[in-house]
């Protein structure tokens, strides 16, 4: 049975607690799913808080800029939300890359131009890929920063939101892992049937790896590389999407 990640608790009582920014409501997916324009999904970390607060780094930005808040409801805790204060959560979150008012975190506009590399088509604006995060709820750090015992109990909590994620994208979906964090855990729930061993996408170290994966029923490929796109120069970028999109073509890929 599905779970309302909306009103998830689950780290309440665990080290996390104090990691996850409570008033946040988690996050499944930025865009909407499932779609039938949908090619492909990236992976990363979590949730930055960024994307909440104003550009002075208080909370929060007007509710059109922003993902919602538990406030934006007129409730003090997640689990008090309604289905149809969930449901509007959910819109809000689908429309993250389509709505005018919203204001991007610069992550996703460097993700942006970098999947225009790999093909012209792959977008969030066009709905033909959307983000998914390991993690659900933003925190009150950068994720490097997150002790490591908190960092697996956030891990192992929201592994079941991110299994019922994949479980409703469409079958052969391209998963681009954009680091090594995301890498590791794909490989934690199936086994990555790789087309070729890690190898360099670069001579300063940059490594991926591509093939395909099994979860549960479904059948995904797979591409991965071991730096956050995010922080990589521009010439590094343009030997990634070059890596990516050759390896997804010899997978059988299709592209414009």
């Amino acid at each position: 049975m599905n779970q309302i990640i909306e009103r998830c608790i689950d780290c309440r009582g665990s080290t996390a607690e104090n990691i996850i920014k409570w008033d946040c409501i988690p996050v499944r997916t930025f865009g909407g799913l499932p779609s039938s324009r949908l090619k492909a999904v990236t992976v990363g970390l979590n949730p930055a808080l960024d994307d909440w607060l104003d550009e002075n780094k208080k909370p929060w930005r007007t509710p059109t800029e922003r993902a919602a808040i538990v406030q934006d409801y007129h409730k003090e805790k997640r689990q008090d939300l309604t289905d149809e204060d969930c449901a509007d959560a959910i819109r809000r979150r689908g429309e993250y890359f389509w709505s005018p008012d919203k204001k991007w975190h610069r992550y996703f506009e460097s993700m942006e131009v970098f999947l225009a590399r790999i093909d012209r088509r792959w977008s969030y604006v066009l709905g033909t890929v959307a983000h998914v995060d390991l993690i659900a709820c933003p925190t009150e750090m950068r994720f490097g920063e997150i002790p490591g015992y908190a960092r697996k109990e956030l891990l192992k909590n929201c592994e079941k939101h991110f299994l019922q994620t994949l479980n409703e994208l469409p079958e052969n979906t391209v998963l681009l892992l954009n680091g090594a964090l995301p890498i590791s855990q794909i490989k934690n729930l199936g086994q990555i049937l790789s087309r070729t061993p890690t190898q360099l996408v670069n001579i300063n170290g940059l490594s991926g790896i591509s093939g395909w994966i099994q979860i549960g029923i479904k059948k995904f490929a797979v591409c991965g590389w071991s730096s956050s796109v995010a922080n990589l120069s521009p010439p590094f970028k343009l030997d990634l999407a070059y890596w990516a999109r050759n390896e997804l073509k010899n997978q059988g890929v299709q592209f414009n």
